[in-house]
C-alpha cells in the first residue's frame, strides 16, 4: 500500500512537472514569435533607412569627389 502512494505521488509530482514544462514552453514560444516580429520589423527598418539614406550618401560623396578634384587642380 504504501508502495501504491508512493507511486501516486511521483506520478502526481511529474504531471505536475510536466504542466509547467508546458507553461514554460508555451511562454518561450510566445517570446519567440514576439522577437521574430520585432526582427521583421526592424529589417524593414533598416531597408527603408538604406533605401532612402544610400542615393543621398552616394551624391554627397560625388560631390566631394569632384570638389576634391577641383581643390587638387588649384593646388
Amino acid at each position: 500500500m504504501a508502495e501504491n502512494t508512493s507511486l501516486g505521488d511521483e506520478v502526481r509530482n511529474a504531471q505536475e512537472n510536466l504542466r509547467l514544462s508546458t507553461g514554460q514552453i508555451g511562454r518561450l514560444t510566445a517570446e519567440f514569435k514576439a522577437m521574430q516580429t520585432q526582427n521583421a520589423e526592424m529589417k524593414k527598418q533598416l531597408e527603408e533607412v538604406g533605401t532612402k539614406h544610400v542615393p543621398e550618401l552616394e551624391n554627397r560623396i560625388a560631390v566631394l569627389s569632384q570638389e576634391i578634384e577641383r581643390l587638387n587642380g588649384v593646388l
